[in-house]
């Protein structure tokens, strides 16, 4: 697979992205299914997640590909060195849980 200048500004862990780019980056590996799977938007509300916190969910939760995701993990890599941003702009939810009611991560920790 050929990597094009963004991904790899991506594995050089090269500076921080713009929200919007993280959104699109997030949506081309969502593969249009994930509607089927979960209700989610761009930013958390109080009762919906964000698209980031539903790739979190999905890594730590299952550890692979899965319910309309893909590349996951390469997702989860991105989502973890632009914590900051996620935090900065409110893209994920303070704190989230599986749904065993069990905690994955509080204060935007999720690392």
């Amino acid at each position: 697979m050929e990597m094009d200048s963004e991904d790899s500004q991506e594995d050089s862990g090269g500076g921080s992205r713009a929200p919007d780019d993280i959104l699109e980056k997030l949506k081309q590996h969502s593969g249009g299914l994930l509607c089927e799977f979960w209700d989610y938007e761009d930013y958390p509300t109080e009762n919906i997640w964000s698209i980031a916190d539903v790739f979190l969910i999905q890594h730590l939760v299952h550890g692979c590909d899965g319910q309309g995701l893909s590349n996951v993990s390469e997702m989860y890599a991105l989502l973890t060195r632009e914590r900051a941003t996620l935090e900065e702009h409110k893209m994920i939810s303070e704190k989230a849980w599986n749904s065993r009611g069990e905690p994955l991560w509080s204060n935007y920790k999720f690392a």
